[in-house]
């Protein structure tokens, strides 16, 4: 099997984790080894770290623990080079369950205690880290512990669906409750017609039988009947709106009910997209930090990329946090901004202006994500080569809507334009190719031309909530 370049990558780890989800584990593992070392030849620490991962639970499956072990180590030892919490704590729990299977039960548990301070924060890692010390403690016969763990583990897998399962319940015993209570009110009914006919015919019966002379006694036992019927008549009423009353009060109660459920969902998912923006800058202030001392200006070239694609997603985020609406974003207002952050961090005291042209349009955090990274990269291109030697230009950002659902992202500029061999120079641009990536994302197009400059087009379909 030939070694996979550089600009198949990805089909490569598609393809890889086919052969994993198969089951054919040999073939998935000798892809993911080529691989890796394609991401080392292009120092690329984050695949690097992926690759690693997965080569450490393919081992482990494989039940070849020793080098499981060895990606592991790796693995966790590039997490906290690069400070990536989540991958750091994976690591530290994969490696637990490797002692577990060799039978090295302290030493699992000294690592799963390190995942379970690393990985506090991610509700998937802790859930993994309990069960894994629930089986190790249940192996080693201490089954208190075990127990309590086993508790923990349910109540985190169990904690984001309570709400969900609650409202169900709820509107099930509503529509059971006001079902019950219309058959109650029809068999109320079917009954007094009942006993109204019955007693009817009886006074028929006695009136025929006891002849003319009993008319006047008749007359009155008739009166007494219907004012008896109609006092039953009333109290039966009186009994039913009771109940009626009731059931409106339950149901009120429950609306409620629901309504502070949905508040707290929302609530919840806002605090969510809150935290994951503050990580995120978190993560770009680390990177900057990392980068202090450092000399070497390639580095800092690809710290300062990392960051603002850091940032541009940190921006999504704190927009959902204060939308109205936690699924949609205003993309008018957000990819201005995005623009006009990328204007501050290129060319803050040069003649390059910015042009924009955007429409407006709610759109999904799915659509928006990759939108806003492509954004990302083709204006941060502009900037940093439109412009060789020159002190005036202007880029330009235009999002036009095509029809309903089709829209049109356009980044152009009026800088020295592309070069000649651009198509030849593609796979050596990981920006570029991130953006086609993004672009298969959204299964959309990608054009690119000169005109009185380089022109970016990209056409993708979204769903959208309301427009303007």
């Amino acid at each position: 099997m030939a070694a996979p370049t550089d600009d198949s990558l990805q089909q490569q780890l598609s393809k890889a984790n086919d052969f994993a989800s198969k089951g054919e584990l040999t073939q998935a593992t000798d892809l993911y080894v080529q691989m890796l070392g394609v991401a080392q030849k292009q120092r690329d620490s984050v695949s690097q770290n992926t690759i690693l991962l997965r080569l450490g639970e393919l081992y482990y499956a494989q039940k070849k623990y020793e080098q499981a072990e060895v990606q592991l180590q790796q693995a966790l030892k590039l997490s906290q080079q690069l400070g990536d919490k989540y991958n750091e704590a994976n690591a530290l729990a994969r490696l637990s369950q490797v002692y577990a299977a060799r039978n090295e039960p302290q030493k699992s548990l000294e690592y799963n205690f390190k995942s379970l301070e690393k990985g506090k924060e991610f509700y998937d890692v802790l859930r993994n880290n309990y069960d894994q010390m629930a089986n190790i403690y249940a192996n080693k016969g201490d089954f208190k512990r075990a127990y309590e763990y086993r508790e923990k583990y349910v109540a985190i897998k169990d904690s984001l669906l309570k709400a969900d399962k609650a409202k169900s319940l709820t509107e099930l015993q509503m529509q059971y409750e006001i079902a019950d209570k219309q058959k109650e009110i029809e068999l109320l009914t079917k009954d007094n017609n009942i006993k109204a006919l019955q007693t009817k015919q009886s006074q028929l019966t006695a009136v025929a039988s006891l002849a003319a002379f009993l008319c006047i006694l008749v007359a009155a036992v008739v009166l007494l009947n219907q004012f008896n019927i109609k006092r039953r008549s009333n109290q039966q009423l009186e009994l039913a709106n009771t109940q009626i009353s009731q059931t409106v009060a339950e149901l009120e109660q429950a609306n409620t009910q629901i309504s502070q459920t949905v508040a707290e969902k929302e609530t919840l998912l806002k605090e969510i997209h809150h935290r994951v923006k503050n990580n995120l800058q978190l993560v770009s202030s680390l990177l900057d930090w990392q980068t202090e001392g450092i000399s070497d200006p390639q580095i800092h070239k690809v710290v300062d990329e990392g960051r603002s694609r850091i940032r541009s997603m940190a921006l999504m985020h704190e927009y959902l946090y204060k939308s109205e609406s936690l699924a949609h974003v205003d993309v008018h207002k957000y990819l201005a901004e995005l623009a006009d952050s990328l204007m501050r961090s290129y060319r803050p005291h040069t003649g390059i202006t910015l042009e924009k042209n955007i429409t407006h349009a709610y759109f999904d955090a799915d659509t928006v994500v990759p939108l806003g990274l492509i954004v990302n990269e083709l204006v941060s291109n502009a900037f940093k080569y439109a412009f060789v030697d020159k002190t005036e230009g202007t880029v330009h950002i235009a999002l036009e809507r095509l029809n309903n659902e089709e829209f049109k992202l356009t980044v152009s500029d009026n800088g020295i334009g592309l070069p000649d061999n651009f198509d030849k120079l593609l796979h050596k641009s990981l920006g570029i190719q991130l953006v086609k990536t993004l672009v298969r994302q959204m299964k959309g197009t990608l054009q690119s031309y000169n005109q009185t400059g380089a022109v970016f087009e990209v056409q993708f379909s979204a769903k959208k909530k309301t427009t303007n």
